[in-house]
């Protein structure tokens, strides 16, 4: 990557707006006349932090070696922060029942984030809280006992909701971390991470503009596998910079996503994975990038872009072709959502693909898991009575052969439901889980929202081709090998 502009440098840009320059990876802030500030200092900010899938060995082995040349310049800057997805802890606790996967590491890997070091864990995620209390307060202790303060979650939620505030000179950092609802959410009270919810953060940024002078929001929410945000998505990032963020990082797709400059701040909607495989050799999924943001004072000066590789054996700074391929990628996404129209074409065409593919198979399967496979095949049947309402022979035969089959699937259901063995509480519960979660998350919500209009409305599967090659392309839907 090209070397970054002294401060000097870009205070003397005669440009008035922020400058894009997308052969180096940088993005220039003109600095303000009034600007008399000489203390200049940086933050790092990292995504997604679950070294499963072959890299828990390697970092737990070689942890200062994990991060390549990545960790000169992560160490250059004088806050460094990482999305924390995971639970840390040796004992073997109990999961959560919940809609996705528990994920648990050993403490030892905390080398990973003490080396570098990290000084900032963000928790509001979907997977800090899958072992409950006892993960939750044993993974904040660790990162205490190893000087790494945490921010994003907590054991009730004014402790999740709190900022976590940083000095550098005069100049005071709130950073506040929320998560889109999945798993992480209090149950009666209980532990929970910090939501998105608009309605409370616009409060609490109005809050804290008289408490700081920058405002950061790091936000964990969107779509996975997607390479464009959500409408949606954007819309809460640009209220967010409204309500008074400086800067605002997102992560969760799993892919890194575009740049946006809205009224002058800076959107990255998707930083992809950083210490984290998938266990897919889908390309994009094996890239991400970290931002590096200097300030002068309480004004930034320059945002850096620093892509990278995530291989077995740790984190690589990608060069020379694949740098030039990956920068020239992330402008035609950042480009994409400038555009409306043709954000809107994408996430119109991934609802139309994903509905067909997947949706409506996610629906019938978590039916399935709370009533019971019978009572989803009843369904089915109920429903194909419409098509033998004639008077001839083959009709009456099929109506009376489906009555049939329908009263003898009630007989079975109303058996079942006798029953109380724990296995079938337990489906019931992961059934449920998964339910709740498609209709009280927004990832979830909008997206069968946005399928089911269009159905409705007779549009699905025309979207433009350029729409759904881009997500062939990047194997949006790629999924066990296929």
């Amino acid at each position: 990557m090209s070397s970054i502009p002294s401060l000097e440098v870009v205070s003397q840009a005669s440009s008035l707006s922020p400058e894009f320059d997308w052969q180096s990876g940088w993005i220039r802030f003109p600095l303000s006349q009034e600007n008399g500030e000489t203390h200049e200092w940086s933050l790092v900010v990292c995504g997604d932090w679950a070294p499963r899938f072959g890299l828990e060995q390697a970092i737990i082995e070689n942890p200062l070696g994990f991060h390549g040349d990545l960790l000169p310049i992560m160490q250059e800057a004088d806050l460094a922060m990482v999305n924390l997805e995971c639970v840390l802890t040796d004992d073997d606790l109990q999961p959560i029942v919940k809609d996705g996967i528990a994920v648990q590491l050993p403490t030892s890997t905390i080398a990973g984030l003490s080396i570098v070091p990290f000084h900032l864990a963000c928790l509001a995620n979907n997977h800090t809280c899958d072992y409950g209390i006892e993960g939750l307060t044993k993974t904040q202790e660790l990162l205490e006992r190893h000087h790494i303060r945490s921010v994003g979650a907590g054991l009730c939620a004014k402790e999740a909701e709190k900022a976590r505030f940083f000095q550098f000179g005069n100049t005071r950092l709130a950073v506040v971390n929320v998560a889109e609802g999945e798993e992480g959410r209090s149950l009666n009270g209980g532990p929970e991470v910090a939501s998105l919810d608009l309605s409370r953060l616009r409060g609490q940024l109005s809050s804290l503009r008289t408490q700081a002078d920058v405002l950061m929001v790091v936000v964990h929410a969107g779509r996975e596998h997607l390479p464009v945000p959500a409408p949606y998505i954007q819309a809460i990032y640009h209220s967010l910079v409204d309500a008074g963020a400086d800067l605002v990082v997102g992560h969760h797709p799993h892919v890194p996503q575009g740049i946006e400059l809205y009224k002058g701040a800076p959107i990255a909607y998707s930083l992809g994975n950083f210490a984290l495989l998938m266990g897919t050799p889908v390309e994009y999924r094996r890239l991400g990038y970290f931002l590096k943001a200097r300030f002068r004072g309480s004004e930034l000066s320059v945002l850096e872009i620093w892509p990278y590789r995530i291989g077995l054996d740790g984190l690589g700074l990608l060069a020379g072709q694949q740098l030039a391929r990956f920068l020239l990628e992330l402008e035609e996404l950042s480009a994409f959502i400038a555009n409306d129209g043709r954000l809107a074409d994408v996430w119109n065409a991934y609802a139309d693909s994903w509905f067909v593919s997947l949706g409506m198979q996610e629906l019938a399967d978590s039916i399935a898991l709370l009533g019971g496979e019978a009572l989803l095949v009843q369904s089915v049947l109920k429903a194909s009575l419409n098509r033998f309402d004639g008077d001839g022979f083959a009709h009456r035969l099929a109506r009376r052969a489906i009555w049939q089959g329908i009263n003898w699937l009630d007989q079975r259901i109303r058996s079942e439901q006798l029953l109380t063995k724990s296995g079938r509480r337990t489906r019931m519960r992961r059934g449920a889980s998964i339910l709740r979660n498609r209709f009280d998350t927004l990832a979830h919500r909008e997206l069968y929202l946005t399928a089911l209009r269009r159905v409705m409305d007779g549009k699905l599967g025309p979207a433009p081709d350029w729409a759904s090659k881009l997500l062939m392309d990047w194997k949006v839907f790629w999924m066990n090998g296929k």
